[in-house]
């Protein structure tokens, strides 16, 4: 037994070394994703090591473990609380619907039961289109964007492909209560941007989904539409709001250098880590569907919705605009 541990501390320990090195190899970014469960074993295995008193591997435990800690810390418990104002709320709730799901009804329920100001959908095809028909016709203001779903292959087995090659076109959408400004759906694949007037204030919204990251050629895609996402949010002037799914956790390097270079905040952080992917297995799951805010944007609330079939958790933002 003690064999088997030393192997698994030797591994976690390589994980949380070449985490920060991602922008070596597609794989290594892969492995930034994972610091909570990387905490969480090294904690079990410090404790093993110590009373067995082997002190060197306690040591290398523990180090590994605080470089871990000191990455998802920001994000554990309530450091910063969440400001109730009295000022008007706007409520955005964003669903990766998954395009292998089929729970309509409860898909439709979370919309019903949240009754969002602007309602974002990603994985919309023609099938959940004609599921919540019905659903989407209660929101005046819409506009979708097809969304490419060919770059590269998959470095998977057979039977892993249908989970992630849909078999029909794939569209982000926005659904809106609020009247468009302006709507923008043509200036790349992995978002629609709008301009919104609430109570007499302008706010711009970025709905989102990035290209997930199997493989180099979509790793370098899903990188590709950070920094052309960074550049539009450097030009607009306006309070800025961006939800969605990026298919990237906040620890990894492209992230980091995302929210540095937008000068966005992320709401989550100070609230919880709040997982939302894998839905399925939450042993395993990251958080790499985010909603993050400019400048002149007030948090009201932040929160995850029910499990509904997909593989994310749909994401629930409340703010207003000072």
């Amino acid at each position: 037994m003690y064999k088997a541990l030393t192997f698994i501390l030797a591994f976690v320990t390589m994980l949380t070394i070449v985490g920060f090195m991602g922008q070596l190899w597609w794989v290594f970014d892969l492995a930034s994703h994972f610091r909570p469960q990387y905490f969480i074993a090294l904690i079990i295995l410090v404790v093993f090591f110590a009373k067995a008193k082997k002190w060197k591997s306690t040591s290398v435990g523990i180090v590994c473990g605080l470089v871990n800690f000191m990455l998802i810390s920001p994000y554990i418990g309530t450091i910063n609380s969440v400001t109730e104002v009295d000022r008007p709320k706007i409520r955005i709730l964003s669903m990766n619907l998954s395009h292998s799901n089929s729970s309509y009804k409860k898909a439709k329920l979370i919309i019903k039961k949240t009754q969002p100001s602007v309602l974002i959908l990603q994985e919309l095809g023609n099938s959940w289109g004609n599921a919540l028909r019905e659903t989407l016709t209660e929101f005046p203001y819409s506009a979708k964007l097809p969304v490419n779903t060919t770059y590269g292959y998959f470095p998977l087995p057979k039977f892993l492909l249908p989970l992630f090659i849909p078999k029909e076109k794939l569209f982000i959408g926005v659904f809106s209560h609020l009247p468009f400004e302006r709507i923008m759906t043509d200036q790349s694949d992995s978002y629609i941007r709008g301009s919104f007037k609430f109570k007499e204030k302008m706010f711009t919204l970025f709905g989102v989904h990035l290209t997930s990251p199997v493989g180099k050629v979509r790793t370098d895609e899903r990188n590709k539409q950070l920094n052309g996402l960074v550049e539009e949010i450097q030009k607009n002037n306006q309070p800025t709001v961006v939800v969605g799914d990026f298919n990237i956790t906040p620890w990894s390097l492209y992230f980091q250098d995302f929210i540095q270079k937008s000068r966005l905040r992320d709401t989550r952080k100070g609230l919880g880590i709040y997982p939302t992917w894998l839905a399925q297995f939450p042993p395993l799951s990251i958080p790499i569907d985010h909603s993050l805010i400019s400048d002149g944007i007030e948090v009201g609330s932040f929160s995850l919705g029910p499990s509904f079939g997909s593989d994310h958790l749909p994401i629930i933002l409340d703010f207003s605009i000072d």
